[in-house]
């Protein structure tokens, strides 16, 4: 049964509240790792930052288990998370979609970088220089040294209201 706490009411709010700040402690230590990664500071304004946070709820949902050893995501899909991830903002290669049995001679695999991956569908979120894609399957890049590339990271473009620049809520996401 829904209730509606008190305006102000910090104390009815508390499982929420201490929830957000577990949604805020994941992000600061996958936010510094990406940080640490690039040598880079990474600014509140930078296109990331909200693939970040929704990356790191999404993280706790699959990981984190409460009293009984169940994860939230066992609770909602009746199955544990075994997907494979890659680090947040590690650049990787996607394949394209609907590349399958389609011109043969070409490459399939494109590079872009790794946002997260999707519950609904397991697809993983992509982003490249022109917008946020979903792709059914992805690939760490082998060289560790080109694993962090700063100019293909900078380069992603997209953010999850708008994935495509100009086509504001084409993809669901």
């Amino acid at each position: 049964m829904l209730e509606e706490c008190a305006v102000g009411d910090h104390a009815g709010n508390g499982l929420v509240e201490s929830a957000i700040r577990q949604v805020q402690g994941q992000f600061r230590a996958m936010k510094s790792a990406l940080e640490e990664r690039y040598s880079f500071r990474l600014k509140g304004e930078r296109q990331a930052v909200p693939w970040l946070v929704s990356h790191a709820a999404a993280t706790m949902n699959r990981r984190r288990r409460d009293d009984s050893g169940m994860t939230p995501y066992r609770r909602w899909k009746g199955r544990e998370f075994n997907r494979f991830v890659a680090e947040f903002g590690e650049n990787i290669l996607y394949l394209q979609a609907d590349s399958a049995g389609k011109e043969k001679f070409s490459y399939r695999w494109e590079r872009g970088i790794y946002l997260g991956t999707r519950d609904e569908s397991g697809e993983a979120i992509v982003g490249t220089p022109f917008g946020v894609v979903k792709a059914k399957d992805f690939r760490r890049i082998g060289q560790p040294d080109q694993r962090w590339n700063l100019e293909e990271f900078n380069a992603f473009n997209g953010v999850p209201w708008e994935p495509v620049p100009g086509q504001p809520g084409q993809i669901e996401l």
